[in-house]
């Protein structure tokens, strides 16, 4: 793969709404690279894997958030957005994080499969 885990963004922020307790990491990749799903998920593992390691007792929810461009009849595009996530899962000290990793990753993955079903192409 030639995307190492140096070239990923990785963007944390808290969240206002629970008075600052909730906190949303964001994972990019460089912006001139495209992925499929189910390869990004491969590579930015061991990256997120890091910073839950040291987390326990949190609840976490994986989302995929999804772009694509749709033509319109008068030759324009809009850029329609899906996000796909996982269920919630508490991460308590003794969970393995490659095996938590998996799981939400299929659960992204199957919800990914439903929508292109659906027609979303």
């Amino acid at each position: 793969m030639s995307l190492y885990p140096k070239q990923l963004k990785f963007e944390e922020s808290k969240r206002s709404a629970l008075n600052g307790f909730a906190v949303h990491h964001t994972i990019k990749p460089p912006t001139d690279q495209k992925f499929d799903p189910k390869t990004f998920l491969m590579t930015v593992k061991q990256k997120a894997i890091e910073k839950l390691r040291p987390q326990t007792k949190v609840r976490l929810i994986l989302i995929a958030r999804m772009e694509r461009v749709v033509p319109t009849a008068n030759g324009e595009s809009i850029i329609e957005m899906k996000n796909c996530q996982s269920k919630t899962i508490i991460i308590l000290a003794s969970i393995d994080l490659n095996a938590l990793w998996a799981e939400m990753t299929e659960m992204i993955l199957e919800n990914i499969a439903v929508y292109q079903m659906n027609g979303s192409g």
